[in-house]
């Protein structure tokens, strides 16, 4: 973040020294370290002062890492054990999602099979292996458009092993759009000689929805592109655990709701998309009043309480429709496209500073959290997310000035409460 990117040759990469790390490597002040001083990266225009690399290992920790997970600071710094055991934590997530990969195949050594104008001629070792590892092979002739499919294909597809199919028998497994981009694919391979690779949601013959990946380079004999060979492979199980790791890297622990990463990519999305499109966009930011009492006086552990009931009430009628999100500490955010849902723009604001409270009590004594509330609406003179973004956090930040328990427009100067109109 904040630093362009800045070729770097392998003999001046610092990663080129993290690589052969045991677990971390780490220099606190570059510009003191006699190997890194006179480094291009220390001195050029990225500035680094500070540097902390893991090793990626994912397969045999005895060997030198294929490459490295590493963060540099502009100031130099000392890393916490903490830290780098983080780091450490999110390269073994890498090397995670690398050895779910690690059986997808390059379609220049998918040898497997032995095509013969397109016979298959594998023997029962090769079909074997097929299985063992859940990946099928392929030709296409493009004479005559007839495919023919090793049995990992068919049980891939959830068929009786058999006749081969037609090239739009095959594409009916899958969804439109992804049909028009395979016989792209075919079209391309078949022109300019180039390989493919597409992945998409498939459903096979017995209903199955599934994840496949088909990867193909066109066949030359004598010269002339005469078909494709490729390798097909059903990657659910791969695809589900990224998107498991995706989903929990945008999503708070604590309450459920987007955290500031998911936020942000999803705000970006629909401010492009009203942006280029027209329409209304409302952003709504909500700051919460006396959490901070609660943490001081009941510990951290009440403080959680309280979160989870503000995200509870969010994720809940009338706001159940709309997209949540907690910023950090006691900051969260509506995304509205419809404020006539709410009879406007005010009754919106207002509806939130009557429903999103809590109280909470211990040993007889009740403490009060409520909030504030600062909006903003498209159209608007924001040419950015992060400018419309900013309208609203001005407008939070003066109804949290002028009174608790407010709310205010950017650009309108009334303020609004809780029994406004």
């Amino acid at each position: 973040m904040g630093v362009d990117d800045v070729p770097c040759s392998r003999e001046n990469s610092i990663c080129a020294t993290a690589i052969y790390a045991t677990e971390s490597f780490f220099v606190e002040d570059l510009h003191k370290d006699q190997a890194f001083s006179n480094n291009p990266y220390v001195t050029g225009p990225a500035a680094g002062r500070s540097y902390a690399g893991v090793p990626l290992r994912p397969t045999n920790p005895t060997l030198p890492g294929i490459g490295t997970l590493a963060v540099m600071d502009r100031s130099p710094r000392t890393f916490t054990d903490q830290e780098l055991a983080l780091l450490g934590d999110i390269a073994d997530v890498v090397c995670a999602v690398i050895r779910s990969r690690r059986i997808d195949p390059s379609p220049g050594n998918a040898t497997t099979t032995d095509y013969n104008n397109g016979t298959d001629v594998g023997n029962g070792q090769h079909q074997q292996v097929e299985r063992m590892v859940g990946i099928g092979s392929w030709f296409m002739d493009f004479k005559t458009e007839r495919l023919t499919w090793s049995d990992q294909v068919f049980r891939t597809h959830d068929l009786p092993v058999g006749a081969e199919p037609l090239l739009d028998v095959a594409l009916s497994f899958y969804p439109a759009f992804k049909k028009r981009e395979i016989r792209n694919g075919f079209y391309q391979a078949r022109t300019l000689g180039k390989p493919f690779d597409v992945e998409s949601e498939f459903t096979t013959a017995t209903g199955r929805v599934r994840r496949v990946r088909s990867m193909g380079e066109p066949r030359i004999v004598g010269g002339h592109i005469v078909g494709l060979t490729g390798v097909f492979q059903d990657v659910t199980e791969r695809y589900d655990r990224e998107k498991s790791l995706r989903e929990n890297a945008s999503t708070d622990a604590l309450t459920g709701l987007s955290n500031r990463r998911g936020f942000d990519e999803k705000f970006e999305s629909v401010f492009a998309s009203v942006k280029s499109g027209g329409g209304t966009l409302t952003l709504v930011l909500l700051d919460l009043d006396g959490l901070k009492r609660v943490n001081d006086t009941l510990g951290h552990a009440a403080g959680d309480e309280v979160l989870r009931n503000i995200a509870q009430v969010l994720q809940t009628a009338p706001f159940n429709e709309l997209y949540s999100a907690r910023l950090g500490g006691d900051e969260f955010a509506l995304v509205v496209d419809d404020v006539a849902m709410f009879g406007g723009i005010q009754a919106l604001v207002a509806t939130v500073l009557r429903k999103v409270c809590y109280e909470i009590e211990r040993n007889g004594i009740r403490y009060s959290v409520s909030t504030c509330v600062g909006a903003s609406k498209m159209p608007s003179e924001a040419t950015q997310a992060s400018e419309f973004f900013q309208q609203a956090d001005s407008a939070l930040y003066e109804a949290k000035r002028i009174e608790r328990e407010t709310g205010k427009l950017f650009g309108h100067s009334p303020i609004i409460s809780a029994s406004s109109a």
